[in-house]
């Protein structure tokens, strides 16, 4: 399930599709490859001021503190003061692990802690080529390791337990490039203005 914004209104989009939403006029997914778990939207109007966000990881590098965005469970905090009619989302800090591709995607992971409600977030990082405050999306967060699940019982009570996954703190990232692609193939959707 995916939740967009149209016509002001928060609305959850289940879908039979491809990709999981309803296509229409308004809006439009394509995803790049069928192997990387990545989808580009472009909606017909753009939805919140924007400001200047390079993409790319050639400035990113093992070790460095990496920012996501998202809403985990579907917790959110309405934020109209601060965001007009969207919700804040919920923030999460991870180090950059590892860059992977040896794989059919090309793959980056990071130690920290994310839940449902992440996927999808870019992943951000200061370019420290820059001076300033100066952040490039170098990913999208595609989900995050499992271990072995445990299987926990209620002391004194035989019949009544519970297997739970446990979350390892290794966070899978996809690499903007996937993304940037299929933008470059779909020169589609609102002009964005910063």
């Amino acid at each position: 399930m995916a939740e967009l914004v149209l016509d002001a209104n928060w609305t959850p989009e289940r879908g039979t599709g491809r990709f999981g939403l309803r296509p229409d006029s308004s809006r439009r997914t394509w995803r790049p490859t069928s192997a990387a778990d990545i989808v580009v939207m472009a909606p017909a109007t753009q939805l919140t001021v924007s400001f200047p966000l390079d993409a790319g990881t050639d400035t990113m590098f093992v070790s460095q503190d990496a920012y996501f965005v998202g809403f985990p469970y579907g917790l959110r905090i309405e934020g109209t003061t601060l965001n007009g009619i969207y919700p804040l989302p919920f923030t999460e800090k991870g180090i950059v692990s590892v860059f992977d591709s040896t794989g059919p995607v090309k793959m980056l992971f990071l130690d920290g802690i994310n839940n449902p409600g992440f996927s999808g977030a870019p992943i951000v990082c200061r370019d420290l080529s820059q001076p300033g405050n100066v952040f490039k999306v170098g990913g999208v967060i595609s989900g995050y390791k499992v271990a072995d699940s445990i299987t926990v019982k209620v002391a004194g009570v035989s019949s009544l337990s519970s297997t739970l996954p446990l979350n390892t703190g290794v966070i899978d990232g996809v690499f903007i490039g996937y993304a940037l692609t299929a933008i470059e193939k779909n020169p589609v959707g609102a002009k964005v203005t910063c």
